[in-house]
Parts: structure tokens; C-alpha cells; sequence
């Protein structure tokens, strides 16, 4: 659940805008249109690269990651297949071993596309595929639907399982997305999930809304249903809730009392998004949603125009209110420094303790998962 601060900085492209689904919490939907940013991505990408393993001394053999974001990707299909072949060519410019990455955010509903199923067979070893799916039918048409109203749940699991026959488990994976309205089909719409493959799942709440203390044993019974679900199933080792047992990280050794120490996101700082017309934002979001560039792209190379935005929006965590500072759990709060901007007056928004809910519900969904799996441990060992 905590931020990593990456040694090199992350980069995003907001490909385009256009979507052919106009899902009700989307910060976009308003603005889907024809744009997008195929112009730009060869210089950002040449960028990247030369960044990364010539200034930074990026070892040879650590993947170049190219994250993609939309409006969906996936409705440029041929512009994607570009990309994938510059990529090869600046790999063999630089001496890079390892095969490139690029990762890319879809509701699923194109993959069944031909021109996408091609993409996908010829460069299978690179893609990683990030599906939005919000979990069982019902759930999931309740806010993904189509400009038509309709809901998008057979068009996604039928993208699903044209990628399951392409890339193996581990370069496919789910974000699923909570509203209050929502909320209360959190643990079926996620084991459901689980059942459609997935073993690599996120889901959380949107930042659109707030979920104060009030809402923490809510949404608490949620997760900790997910838990026993896991637990009863033996699948803690191999199926991994971002929220209550991230990859990589051991739940029987889950310490809940950490201290924010900086930002929960590295909005800004340690992300970079290529927006339109060669600007640089602090994410994807701010690009979006917030006419704010950090930088613009000049000459093959990424210039910073607005550090003192950057440096204010990095410490954001500075404008939480004291008591969020004294928290011993602030180190896990999901905190949105974008939302904070869309919000007008940020020392107000974090005064509202907008997310203090799900962090203590999160937390304390993760303890009782430790407390679980030590017990059964002790329990077989005896």
C-alpha cells in the first residue's frame, strides 16, 4: 500500500483522450475526443531512454517501462504497433538487454479487435495489460457503460479472455473501481475477479469521493471477507490484492505502524506524463484534467518549466493537518495530491481527512490477515 520512490523517475504518455465508454466517475469522459498524442511519443521515448541509460546509468539488463494511459489505448492499435518497433530500435541503440515493457490500461472491450489481436501476437513478450474491470456483471455495468448507456461487462471479459490465450498470468492484470454506491459489493465483485483469473488485482475506492473514519468498518467488512476468501482457499501466496497482500511483500511480516514520510504518489516528482502538444504534467491526471505543465519536451530532451510547482505539489503531505501527521498509519493513506488541486483550497480538502476510512480499513484488514496466517502457522507447526 505504500508509495515506492522509484530510482528513476516514472514516465507516462497519455496516448489520446477518445474512449468509446463514458464511465460515470471518469475525471475524462467529458472531454472524449479525437486528439491524441502519437506526435510526440518517438522524441519523449528517445528521451527516455538516453535519460535513463546514459545520464541515470540504468543497468542494461533493467527493462525500459513504457506506461500508457488513455482515454483507451487500444483504439490506435497501429500507432501502439509504432511505438513497439521504436522501442526495439532505441534498445539497440542503447546496448539494452533486457526486452522492454509496455504497459498499457484498457477496459478490454477492443481486444477482440483483429488489428488488436495482431498487435498483441507480435510483440507478446512486451505487453503488460492492466484491464478496468469492476467485477461481477452487475457491479461492473452499474458505472462502465458504453455512450449509448449501455453496460460493458461481456465486451470486457471477452477482451479478457482473448488476452489470457496471448500473454501468460503474470503480464495480465485488474483494477477494479468503488463508490459508495458501490462499496457494498466489494469483496463478491473482487473474488469474482479472481475467479475470472486474475491473480494480480487492485481495487479501490475513487478519490472523487470522500470516505472519512465513519466508513472504515464498512468498509473494513469488505476487505476482511476477501481475506477469509484467500485464507479458506489457500491462495494468499499466489493471488495478490494490492490492498491487503501486495506482490512481494510477506503479510506475516506486515507492520502497520509506518509514518507518512512524503507523498503516498510521486505526482510530479517521481512521474512525469508527455501530455499534449510536447507539455510535460506531473501525472496523467494533471494532464487531463488540470491545465498545469511541469515541462515541455525541446530538442529530444525533457526541460522542468514550473520547479516551484513541482517542489510544492512533492510536499503536499506537508498541508495535512497535525493529527494525519501524528497518525501511526499515515504511511499507508492513499492521499491524491491531483484531487487536492481540483478541490481549490488543499490545506481545507486534507483537513477533511478525505481518505482516512479506507486507510484504517485497509490496515486493519491486512492485520487480521497476519494475525490469521501466524495463527495457522503456529497451529501446523504444532
Amino acid at each position: 500500500m505504500r508509495g515506492n520512490q522509484h530510482p528513476w523517475p516514472g514516465y507516462e504518455i497519455l496516448t489520446n483522450l477518445d474512449c468509446n465508454l463514458r464511465c460515470t466517475y471518469c475525471f475524462e469522459h467529458e472531454k472524449c475526443r479525437g486528439a491524441n498524442n502519437f506526435e510526440n511519443m518517438m522524441d519523449f521515448l528517445t528521451d527516455l531512454f538516453r535519460r535513463d541509460y546514459v545520464e541515470l546509468e540504468k543497468p542494461p539488463c533493467v527493462s525500459p517501462v513504457i506506461d500508457l494511459i488513455g482515454g483507451e489505448s487500444f483504439l490506435h492499435a497501429d500507432d501502439l504497433d509504432s511505438i513497439c518497433w521504436h522501442a526495439e530500435r532505441l534498445c539497440a541503440r542503447y546496448g539494452v538487454k533486457a526486452p522492454f515493457i509496455v504497459s498499457v490500461t484498457t477496459n478490454g472491450t477492443l481486444l477482440t479487435r483483429p488489428e488488436v489481436v495482431r498487435l498483441l501476437e507480435r510483440w507478446k513478450e512486451h505487453f503488460y495489460i492492466g484491464f478496468s474491470i469492476d467485477g461481477t456483471r452487475e457491479n461492473h455495468d452499474r458505472c462502465r457503460i458504453d455512450a449509448k448507456g449501455r453496460g460493458s461487462y461481456d465486451r470486457a471479459v471477452a477482451g479478457l479472455r482473448v488476452a489470457q490465450k496471448i500473454l501468460p498470468p503474470r503480464q495480465i492484470s485488474v483494477k477494479a473501481t468503488f463508490t459508495h454506491e458501490t462499496i457494498d459489493r466489494y469483496a463478491e465483485s473482487v473474488i469474482h475477479l479472481i475467479e475470472l483469473g486474475f491473480t494480480n488485482l487492485a481495487a479501490n475506492v475513487v478519490f472523487d469521493e470522500e470516505w472519512p473514519l465513519s466508513e472504515a468498518e464498512r468498509c473494513g467488512a469488505q476487505l476482511i471477507s476477501v481475506a477469509d476468501y484467500l485464507l479458506d482457499n489457500g491462495l494468499t501466496d499466489t493471488t495478490h490484492l494490492f490492498q491487503l497482500n501486495p506482490a512481494g511483500v510477506d503479510p506475516r511480516r506486515f507492520n502497520p505502524c509506518v509514518k507518512a514520510r512524503g507523498n503516498f504518489c510521486g505526482s510530479c516528482k517521481y512521474m512525469r506524463c508527455l501530455g499534449f502538444d510536447g507539455l510535460i504534467y506531473g501525472c496523467h491526471r494533471f494532464a487531463a484534467a488540470m491545465a498545469k505543465p511541469i515541462g515541455v519536451l525541446r530538442d529530444h530532451r525533457i526541460e522542468i518549466t514550473d520547479a516551484p510547482f513541482v517542489e510544492e505539489a512533492s510536499e503536499h503531505y506537508k498541508l495535512w493537518p497535525q493529527d494525519c501527521k501524528d497518525c501511526d498509519i499515515s504511511g499507508y493513506c492513499p492521499s491524491c495530491v491531483m484531487a487536492a488541486y481540483e478541490a481549490g483550497d488543499a490545506r481545507a480538502y486534507y483537513a477533511r481527512q478525505p481518505q482516512c476510512g479506507w486507510t484504517a480499513a485497509c490496515v486493519g484488514a491486512r492485520v487480521y490477515l497476519r494475525k490469521r496466517l501466524n495463527h495457522e502457522d503456529l497451529s501446523q507447526g504444532a
